[in-house]
């Protein structure tokens, strides 16, 4: 069952995976940097500042989270929404060192212990990578997983761009409304 889709597999689905390298393992997260460090001094602009950035973090979630739905809606997505059950994939556990299944990168994303795009994007390419490494190439669920993965690169990389796009006109937004306020 092929997946036909716009691009192919040689052109970009692999080669945006090694983005991750720099990202640490699921499990080691690290939480150094944290704003939220009990030993922070609190100002009036620190509070200020927190809460924007908790703003902006609670407007990136509830985006990513329909990005989430709209990866959990596509035609194979079904089959990656809940864990694998062993009586179903005998040794799975053996071989798949770090299971991910969309529910659980859904409460990852509520839990706040994913933060960025780059984090969900690693959660969501280990889950699909995951049932390649385990299926063997040319069977049903292999193909799956495949098109799925190009499928979501693909949409994660418009997420990216848009979420750019909007950065972008925040900082100019910014700048215009500090200029203006000098003015007065």
């Amino acid at each position: 069952m092929p997946c036909y889709t716009q691009h192919t597999m040689a052109s970009s689905t692999f080669s945006d995976i090694s983005i991750f390298g720099d990202l640490e393992p699921v499990e080691n997260a690290s939480q150094e940097g944290d704003s939220t460090a009990p030993n922070t001094p609190s100002t009036p602009s620190s509070d200020r500042k927190r809460s924007r950035e908790d703003q902006r973090q609670k407007s990136w979630q509830k985006n990513i989270l329909l990005l989430w739905q709209e990866i959990a809606n596509h035609k194979n997505g079904t089959i990656f929404m809940n864990p694998i059950k062993e009586a179903n994939a005998p040794m799975y556990y053996t071989i798949v060192r770090q299971p991910m299944d969309l529910k659980m990168i859904k409460a990852r994303v509520r839990d706040g212990i994913i933060k960025t795009t780059a984090e969900f994007e690693r959660d969501i390419v280990l889950m699909l990578t995951n049932s390649l490494m385990y299926n063997r190439k040319g069977t049903e669920v292999y193909q799956m997983a495949l098109c799925m993965l190009e499928s979501v690169v693909e949409k994660i990389k418009l997420f990216k761009a848009a979420d750019s796009y909007s950065v972008q006109a925040r900082k100019l937004l910014l700048a215009s409304d500090r200029r203006g306020s000098r003015e007065l």
